[in-house]
């Protein structure tokens, strides 16, 4: 477990010198540009420094429409915002960059609310999120991994469970088509053991299951150093606030509700593996 200093809402890590915020850092012009928008300025101020630190150029703003603009006006090859945030919140900055044709790469940070949990989960517009309070060294991550994606060097491989054969089938159709390697299980017992086979790069999971339910399935992998990081998209008819909130727990990659089409499945996946750094 990470200690309070590795917490971007502990009060420590949250003091900062007046004087800190005179100083201004020469940009980097071969360093790629990271635009923060939160409107609590001491949680800003540490997320820009500590990224800085890593040696991006950050872009500060206090709520969405600064964000747009500035995303408009300047190069932005990343943009981490906060959800609630005043004159524009974080969906409606997404949305308006799309509007104008600006794929820019978006990071969600946010305290858990159950009314967006789901849409956080199936958004196939961002590239990841990050519940508050934030450890830095999972945002750290999940930045690098937009920038310096691993070269997987093989086909890309996604293990499917579902109890119903035929949703295996097309499952397995379309994404063999879409250039992936794939492996199947019918219940959780057998996922487990095939995540140690094959040893995939995503889970697409089936919630309702006999024996042992998605939820179980995700607590086992979550409990084990090499699957913690594992990432999982489930697949379910259930749409419940409990079972969105658990997903969230479970830190569930995404969330596709049956019937779903194929190229929102391979859409979905795709941006998973994208912010996990296999893209």
């Amino acid at each position: 477990m990470n200690s309070d200093k590795d917490s971007i809402d502990s009060i420590d890590s949250l003091f900062i010198p007046a004087s800190s915020k005179e100083k201004k850092t020469a940009k980097n012009p071969s360093a790629k540009t990271i635009l923060v928008a939160e409107d609590e300025e001491k949680i800003r101020r540490l997320i820009a420094k500590r990224l800085a630190g890593e040696g991006y150029n950050i872009e500060e703003a206090a709520n969405g429409e600064e964000a747009l603009k500035i995303a408009l006006a300047t190069s932005i090859d990343l943009v981490i915002t906060d959800l609630k945030m005043p004159k524009m919140n974080g969906w409606r900055l997404l949305s308006m960059l799309r509007r104008r044709d600006l794929d820019i790469p978006v990071i969600i940070m946010t305290g858990y609310v159950p009314e967006e949990g789901q849409k956080l989960l199936t958004s196939k517009e961002i590239v990841g999120f990050v519940t508050k309070p934030i450890d830095f060294q999972t945002l750290s991550q999940m930045v690098n991994n937009v920038f310096s994606p691993q070269s997987p060097g093989r086909k890309l491989r996604v293990l499917a469970i579902d109890d119903t054969g035929d949703t295996l089938l097309l499952i397995s159709k379309h994404l063999q088509q879409a250039g992936f390697e794939i492996k199947t299980a019918q219940n959780g017992h057998d996922a487990l053991k095939e995540v140690d086979r094959f040893k995939p790069d995503l889970l697409l999971l089936d919630l309702v299951m006999p024996q042992m339910d998605g939820f179980e399935v995700c607590r086992h992998l979550r409990s084990q150093p090499a699957s913690a990081r594992l990432p999982i998209i489930l697949l379910t008819a259930k749409t419940s606030g409990e079972d969105v909130k658990k997903a969230v727990a479970l830190k569930v990659a995404g969330y596709i509700v049956k019937p779903f089409k194929a190229d929102l499945l391979i859409t979905r996946i795709r941006k998973v593996l994208q912010g996990a750094g296999k893209l």
